[in-house]
């Protein structure tokens, strides 16, 4: 019967001891899971910024090239 005991607690103890470990580890992977999504939301944003930014760009160059130069004139004399 001591026998049976130590084993049950031998075992009991090794269980207890690897779901801590897991649990530990599934914290762990949770808080890198929240921070990955809020650091990729934030790159997320600058990009949409980013490229609106080149968007305006783009059209300015484009209304630029649209207005004749003040020398430079189309008909010839």
């Amino acid at each position: 019967m001591r026998r049976f005991r130590a084993q049950r607690n031998l075992y009991l103890a090794g269980f207890a001891l690897l779901l801590a470990f897991l649990l530990r580890r599934l914290a762990t992977l949770i808080s890198q899971q929240a921070l990955l999504g809020a650091s990729s939301e934030a790159f997320r944003r600058q990009a949409e910024g980013a490229s609106q930014a080149a968007r305006q760009y783009l059209q300015d160059n484009d209304a630029l090239r649209q207005v004749p130069a003040p020398g430079h004139l189309t008909a010839s004399p």
